[in-house]
């Protein structure tokens, strides 16, 4: 009967074979381990360093907020910051478009940002299942951009489509910029499940606030000029958010492991 064998028995607990017993009456080491495991009782001045050990290790953290107070959070930025836009780029484009190109639009960028709201405040808390995924929202807000685009604006070419274009776009995900901002301070008051969907989602709903600012000021009615110089915003800065998302938890682990070496 070895030491190992013993401590086994011993973890095990019940009624010790004889060899066990005949082990420990000529080791000492065993025999104290065999008291140490009979013990109920546990001292004041051990229990007492137990618990300090683990205070030490305890951080304060904030509750996680509602899923819904979380939606309606994500839907107050898309709301605020687009209207703040387009009361200072104006809405021209607005006023030469039919008020059915206009809602039309409109009416899906809208639907598409509820979803990604109360889709990333899902994603915010554990357990919580997102009403549409946010790939399968992407896609279906893609495919539903550019259809309706093609359903409502006449296809024909006009003179400098493709600086036009370019300069929606850039101007459009440049707006996008500052929404994610406000997107990404909400994210911190909740625990992230996925990086990389998390990083997606975010992307979209800021997308949507340049696309709703683009989509109101642009003077360019055309299929091909709102299916790409507009339908790419969001899908461009969804594409982002993921690579991005997907950088944080090694950027997070470094800098952690930077904090640890210096505490050392």
């Amino acid at each position: 009967m070895t030491c190992q064998d013993t401590a086994l028995h011993l973890a095990e607990g019940g009624r010790l074979p004889a060899e066990v017993q005949r082990h420990l009456e000529v080791c000492d080491s065993c025999r104290r381990l065999s008291e140490l495991a009979d013990s109920s009782e546990v001292s004041s001045a051990t229990q007492t360093r137990i618990e300090a050990t683990i205070q030490k290790s305890l951080k304060p953290v904030r509750p996680i907020q509602n899923r819904g107070v979380l939606a309606l959070g994500f839907l107050a930025i898309f709301g605020l910051v687009s209207a703040g836009f387009a009361l200072y780029v104006g809405a021209q484009g607005a006023t030469e478009m039919t008020w059915l190109q206009l809602v039309g639009i409109l009416v899906a960028i809208v639907v598409t940002a509820i979803l990604a709201s109360f889709s990333l405040s899902a994603g915010m808390v554990p357990g919580e299942r997102p009403p549409v995924s946010t790939p399968k929202l992407l896609v279906g807000f893609g495919a539903g951009l550019i259809v309706l685009a093609g359903a409502l604006f006449p296809w024909e070419s006009s003179p400098g489509w493709a600086g036009m274009t370019w300069h929606c776009f850039s101007t459009g995900f440049g707006m996008s910029i500052l929404p994610a901002g406000f997107v990404v301070l909400l994210l911190s008051r909740g625990a992230p499940q996925s990086w990389g969907t998390i990083g997606a989602g975010a992307g979209l709903l800021a997308g949507l606030v340049g696309l709703a600012t683009v989509h109101l000021g642009c003077i360019m009615h055309t299929a091909g000029h709102v299916a790409t110089g507009h339908a790419l915003i969001p899908l461009a800065c969804a594409l982002t958010g993921f690579g991005l998302g997907r950088m944080a938890p090694f950027v997070t682990s470094a800098q952690s492991s930077r904090r640890s070496e210096g505490e050392a």
